[in-house]
């Protein structure tokens, strides 16, 4: 959701040239939008009429469901980010390790291999194409 603007206060400056105002001009004056999802492209409409909304897709010959859970698999919550977005995770600290002193499981960080929260049962990775699947 580009349109919102970055959030960062490191340097204002390239806020004035990112801002919202700028994402509506290009809206405005494209002559087609390729959104991708319903509600970016609803956003998008207010401003230009000719619009495509091509979903995100997900390779189903790489992308497998896995339909052999059972109650004595161990519980990994997954996170796949950037280094520059982990701050969000971090937000919910206390949270995760509230919810980790009532319950056993593994947080995996994919994508920031330097993130890390003292006494949190975590595994933090880099991102790869040949281990996203796995």
């Amino acid at each position: 959701m580009i349109f919102l603007g970055h959030s960062s206060r490191a340097n204002q400056f390239i806020r004035s040239i990112k801002g919202k105002n700028k994402m509506i001009f290009l809206m405005k004056k494209s002559n087609h939008v390729i959104t991708c999802t319903p509600y970016l492209d609803s956003y998008v409409r207010k401003y230009n009429n000719s619009t495509t909304d091509i979903s995100s897709t997900i390779n189903t010959d790489v992308y497998k469901p896995i339909n052999n859970y059972n109650n004595s698999d161990s519980i990994v919550i997954g996170w796949s980010g950037s280094h520059s977005t982990s701050k969000y995770l971090y937000i919910l600290k206390q949270i995760l390790i509230d919810l980790q002193a009532k319950h056993n499981f593994k947080l995996l960080v994919i994508g920031d291999p330097s993130f890390c929260i003292e006494d949190l049962d975590l595994e933090a990775i880099s991102w790869s194409k040949e281990t996203e699947v796995s």
